[in-house]
């Protein structure tokens, strides 16, 4: 016996023209909170989001440069008070790691952008406008971290 096709998974388009997988099984609202649908764009005022493009990777940019150079003055500080070199990188990784979460998840979520983003009008939401919640930043933030020290390792096998 086949299922009829209006009952079974599949991918639809959304307005603005994004893949969506529709699992007929799981709660309509369930589907708002699949990771690839958030959109970091700018609020339009027909409540469509904009497509950022380079004003969102130059977000990005500014945002590492944020938790890499937090990072780098504990550094600097570490070895001007401390002669033992790991200690003093083991402290910057631990800083800039903490301040990448914190400012990526607890600060978004309470402002509903970063640093970057908000220099550029920029926020991340679903196409129903909903925001993110704390936890589903947290995951985002997990995979971003894993992407970080995954694609170095693979130029070297």
């Amino acid at each position: 016996m086949q299922v009829p096709t209006a009952v079974q998974p599949h991918f639809e388009r959304d307005v603005g023209g994004a893949l969506h997988y529709v699992d007929p099984v799981r709660k309509p609202e369930a589907t708002k909170y699949d990771s690839m649908s958030l959109n970091a764009g700018r609020p339009r005022p027909d409540g469509s989001i904009e497509e950022p493009g380079g004003p969102m990777m130059l977000a990005f940019a500014i945002d590492l440069l944020l938790h890499t150079t937090i990072g780098a003055a504990v550094w600097l500080l570490t070895t001007k008070y401390s002669p033992d070199p790991h200690r003093a990188i083991a402290l910057a990784v631990i800083a800039a790691v903490t301040t990448s979460f914190v400012h990526r998840t607890i600060i978004q979520r309470l402002t509903r952008t970063t640093l970057g983003k908000s220099l550029f009008g920029l926020q991340l939401r679903y196409p129903d406008k909903t925001l993110p919640t704390l936890w589903q930043l947290t995951k985002l933030w997990l995979v971003g971290a894993f992407a970080v020290v995954s694609t170095p390792l693979q130029f070297f096998g």
